[in-house]
Order: structure tokens, then sequence, then C-alpha cells
């Protein structure tokens, strides 16, 4: 079997990325290919956010000169937060050989005291 290729026009942060992680979980399968091209492409928007919120400033002022956060701040957040899930769709960081059940973690469930 041919070796994936990352998406193309990811930025090369993405790229790697993508790279380091299908190599090292060897994702191979068209499901995972799928969540993990969606994390690099998460990866990519957050960093051009990033670079524009680094060159423009965090906050804008509007017409009446009343600060409002920059647009790419919440592109960057929202980007970032697709990444971490898709990592976590993927089980990436999960102990190697441990399959996490259906639902919420037992602490939860009812009749259990959450103070513990």
């Amino acid at each position: 079997m041919n070796k994936p290729k990352s998406p193309k026009g990811l930025s090369p942060a993405a790229r790697r990325w993508w790279a380091r992680l299908q190599a090292g979980y060897g994702i191979v399968d068209d499901g995972g290919l799928a969540v993990l091209a969606e994390g690099a492409w998460s990866i990519h928007r957050a960093e051009a956010a990033k670079e524009t919120v680094e060159r423009e400033g965090m906050v804008l002022y509007d017409r009446w000169q009343q600060a409002k956060p920059h647009p790419c701040v919440l592109i960057e957040r929202d980007a970032r937060s697709a990444a971490l899930r898709a990592l976590k769709q993927l089980g990436v960081g999960d102990a190697p050989g441990e399959k996490r059940a259906p639902g919420r973690p037992a602490k939860y469930k009812a009749g259990i005291s959450h103070g513990e």
C-alpha cells in the first residue's frame, strides 16, 4: 500500500502535523485520513488567523471607536478547538490499547457523588 500524502495546499506547519500523526499512529484507513485532513486544515486556518492577529492586533475599533475583538481571534480559537476534536476522535493521546466506552465516564453516572 502506498503511503498516504497530506492534502494539497496545507501550510508547512499543518503538513508537518499531518505527517507526524499519520506516521506516528499509522493512520491509513479512509475515515481516519478524513479526520486527520480536517484536523490539518484546522491547524492551517488557526495559523493563518494567528498571523493576521499578530500583524493587525487582537483588537479593532469600529466607526464609533469602540474596541472589538479581531474576527481572526475567534477564527483561531474555533480552528484550534476543531483540531483538538480531531485528535480526540482519532484517539491520539489515549494509552495504547485503551478503549473508551461510549457515554459519560463512570464517576458522572447516576448515584455517584460528583464531589469525589
